[in-house]
C-alpha cells in the first residue's frame, strides 16, 4: 500500500514539473549533494535565475531537498539531494521496472557520503569547472567515485590496487573526455601520493599510454608547485614521462570566469587528454541511478543501531568546522589537556572545554582514565576514539593507513589501539614533555601578537609524521618570526640516553642531508633544536654532535638548551625565543636567540 501511495504520489509531483524540473533531478540522482552555481554549469546554464526556479518546485512537490553544512569557515552552499518521492518519480520517468530499495538501504548510502563532505564538494567543483572549459552544452557521461583500478605489476606477485577520488567522463557533443579528478584541500602531505601517483605510471604503461589527464586543484600556489615537483620527480625516478596534468587553485577556480570570455566556457585550459569513445550508446542513460534519501532522522532506528556509517554521517552533519579542527589537533596530538588544546587552537578555555565535552558525549573524543595513566590523568588528557578517527579521515579523504603512516595519526583507546598509542603511552612523560615545548612555543607567539608582531606556529607536525627511516625527531614545526619562516626539529631528551645512542641519532641526521633525501620533505634542512634536563645532559648531546661530524662535507645546524630555561628562567621572558640556546662547540655560557640570531 505505501508504494502504491508512493508512486501515484510520484506521479502527481512529476505532473508540476517541466523538463528543466525532471533533469536537474536527474542529475541529482547521479551528483547528490550538488549546490545551484555547480547545477547551472553542469547543465550548460548561462545564468542561476531558471536553475532556483527548478530547485524552488522540487523542493515544493517533495522530490529534492537542500541543507546547509558547514564545510569551512564563512558561508556554504545550500547542497540538494532527491528525497525518496524523488527517487520513485525518476524511476516512472525513466520507465524503470523495478522498486527502488528499501528506505534504510538509500537512508545508509546517502549518508555514508556525510563525513567525507569536503571531498565531495571538492570533486564537484573540478568537475563543474572542466564541464564549463568548453563552448556547448556538458553532459556527464561517467562519474565515478572513488575510481579504482586492480592489475598486475610485471615485477610482484600479488596484484596491486591505484585509487583516485574521482573519475568523470565528459562530453559536448559526439565525443567523450575522460579525466581523473584529485582534489587536495591542503591537509595531507603531498609525500603521501608519491606511492598512489607511482602506480598510476604503471598503470599508464600497462595499458599502453592510454590514461586520462590528472586535473588536481589544491590550496596555495606555492603547493600546486609543489605538485608539479611531485609528479616530474616520480616520473623521473621511474624513468617515465611525466603525467598530463593540470592544476590550479581553489580560489582560481571560485573566481570563474572573465566577463566575455568565449561565453564564459574557455577560462580553463588542459593538456590535450586522451579521447574517450563510449559504447552501446550514451551510458548515462544507461547508469542505473545511485542510491539517495533523506539524510539524518529518516530511516528507522533500528537501522541506526545497526549501520555505523548511518551513525558517522548523522554526527557529520552535526559537526561545526570548529568541531573538526579541534579533532584533527586531537588526532595529530594525543594527550594534550583542555588548557593546552585552548593554547594550539587559540580559543578560550571555556570554548575548548565545551566543543570537548561536546564531542566526548558524541563518542569521538575520550579522556585517558587512571588506571591508563596514573597520576597525569588527572590532568584531562584527550585522545579520539575509533569513530573520531575515521572521520577525520574521511574529511581529509585518505585511508586510514595513510593518515596513520604520514600524519602520524593516533586514536582508539586500550581496547582498540590505533597508530602509535601504546609507545607514546608507555613513555608518557616524553610525550608530555614534547607536547609542552610545542604548547609554550604557541604560548609565546601568541604573546608577541598581541604586541603587534606577525609571529606564529604555523605547522607541528608529530613524531610519528617526520619520521624518516632511522631518522626520528620527536617533532617537526614551522615557525613565522619577522615575515620570515623557520622550520626545526625538536629533540627532547630526558637524560635516558647514552653517548653512543646520541651519535646514531646524528649520524642519521647527517646521512639524511648528505643524501639530499631531506628535499622530497623540506624546503632546506631543518634546524635541530635539541632541549634537555640539566647541564650535565646538554654537554653530553654536545659532545656527541661534534664527534659525529667528525669526516663529514656537511654540517648540521644544532642549538641546545635545558627545559627549565624556557619557562622557569626568570630573565627569559620570550621562551623558546629568548637567549638560551647554545651551539655545540661553544662554551656553556654563550648563549644566544633563536630565531634570528645567531651565535
Amino acid at each position: 500500500m505505501d508504494e502504491r501511495l508512493q508512486r501515484r504520489d510520484a506521479w502527481a509531483a512529476l505532473d508540476q514539473c517541466t523538463v528543466a524540473d525532471r533533469r536537474i533531478l536527474h542529475l541529482l540522482i547521479r551528483l547528490p549533494f550538488l549546490w545551484a552555481e555547480a547545477i547551472a554549469v553542469l547543465n550548460g546554464l548561462a545564468g542561476l535565475a531558471s536553475v532556483y526556479r527548478s530547485l524552488r518546485r522540487l523542493e515544493a512537490v517533495g522530490l529534492t531537498l537542500g541543507l546547509r553544512v558547514p564545510l569551512r569557515p564563512g558561508a556554504s552552499p545550500r547542497l540538494y539531494y532527491p528525497t525518496d518521492a524523488g527517487l520513485a518519480a525518476t524511476s516512472l520517468d525513466r520507465g524503470a521496472a523495478q522498486s527502488p530499495p528499501p528506505r534504510c538501504a538509500r537512508s545508509a548510502a546517502l549518508l555514508a557520503a556525510a563525513p567525507g563532505l569536503p571531498q565531495l564538494v571538492a570533486s564537484y567543483e573540478l568537475l563543474a569547472a572542466l564541464a564549463g572549459s568548453r563552448t556547448g552544452r556538458p553532459s556527464v557521461v561517467v562519474w565515478e567515485r572513488p575510481w579504482r583500478r586492480r592489475y598486475q605489476p610485471p615485477t610482484a606477485k600479488q596484484p596491486a590496487t591505484v585509487q583516485l577520488p574521482a573519475r568523470a567522463v565528459l562530453s559536448w557533443g559526439a565525443t567523450a573526455t575522460a579525466y581523473l579528478l584529485l582534489p587536495d584541500l591542503g591537509g595531507v602531505p603531498l609525500q603521501a601520493y608519491r606511492a598512489t601517483l607511482g602506480r598510476l605510471l604503471v598503470l599508464r604503461h600497462l595499458a599502453a599510454g592510454e590514461l586520462p589527464p590528472l586535473v588536481i586543484g589544491t590550496t596555495t600556489m606555492g603547493r600546486a608547485e609543489a605538485w608539479n615537483w611531485l609528479l616530474d620527480d616520480v616520473s623521473r625516478a621511474r624513468n617515465e614521462a611525466p603525467l598530463a596534468r593540470w592544476i590550479t587553485t581553489w580560489a582560481n577556480l571560485r573566481v570563474g570566469p572573465a566577463a566575455g570570455d568565449g561565453g564564459g566556457r574557455r577560462w580553463l585550459t588542459v593538456q590535450e587528454p586522451p579521447v574517450y569513445q563510449p559504447s552501446g550508446g550514451p551510458l548515462d542513460r544507461r547508469e542505473r541511478p545511485r542510491p539517495a534519501a533523506p539524510v539524518a532522522g529518516a530511516a528507522p532506528q533500528a537501522c541506526q543501531a545497526r549501520c555505523l556509517s548511518y551513525r558517522l554521517g548523522q554526527l557529520a552533519l552535526r559537526l561545526a568546522p570548529a568541531d573538526y579542527a579541534l579533532l584533527e589537533v586531537v588526532g595529530r596530538h594525543p594527550f594534550l589537556t583542555a588548557g593546552e588544546l585552548s593554547t594550539v587552537l587559540g580559543w578560550t578555555r571555556e570554548r575548548t572545554s565545551w566543543r570537548r565535552n561536546r564531542l566526548i558525549k558524541a563518542g569521538l573524543v575520550r579522556l585517558l582514565e587512571p588506571g591508563e595513566a596514573g597520576g597525569p590523568a588527572a590532568l584531562g588528557l584527550t585522545e579520539l576514539t575509533a569513530d573520531g578517527l575515521a572521520l577525520v579521515t574521511s574529511r581529509l579523504g585518505i585511508p586510514l593507513e595513510v593518515a596513520v603512516r604520514h600524519l602520524g595519526l593516533v586514536a582508539g583507546g586500550p581496547d582498540q589501539p590505533i597508530g602509535q598509542r601504546r609507545s607514546l603511552l608507555q613513555n608518557l612523560d616524553h610525550t608530555l614533555g614534547v607536547n609542552a615545548v610545542f604548547v609554550s612555543l604557541h604560548r609565546t607567539a601568541q604573546a608577541l601578537v598581541r604586541a603587534g608582531s606577525d609571529d606564529a606556529v604555523l605547522e607541528w607536525r608529530s613524531a610519528a609524521a617526520c619520521s624518516r627511516g632511522r631518522v626520528r625527531p620527536d617533532g617537526y614545526g614551522i615557525y613565522r618570526h619577522r615575515g620570515e619562516v623557520y622550520g626545526f626539529f625538536l629533540e627532547y631528551d630526558r637524560g635516558t640516553m647514552s653517548g653512543r645512542d646520541y651519535r646514531q641519532k646524528f649520524t642519521a641526521y647527517l646521512d639524511y642531508r648528505a643524501s639530499g633525501r631531506y628535499e622530497q620533505d623540506y624546503d632546506g634542512f631543518p634546524t635541530i633544536l635539541v632541549v634537555t634536563t640539566n647541564p650535565a645532559a646538554e654537554e653530553r648531546i654536545a659532545r656527541a654532535v661534534r664527534a659525529s661530524g667528525i669526516g663529514w662535507a656537511v654540517r648540521l645546524r644544532v642549538l641546545l638548551t635545558c627545559d627549565w630555561r624556557i619557562n622557569r628562567d626568570p630573565a627569559n621572558l620570550r621562551g623558546l625565543l629568548g637567549p638560551i640556546w647554545r651551539e655545540p662547540h661553544e662554551e656553556n655560557g654563550d648563549r644566544c636567540p633563536w630565531p634570528p640570531g645567531r651565535c
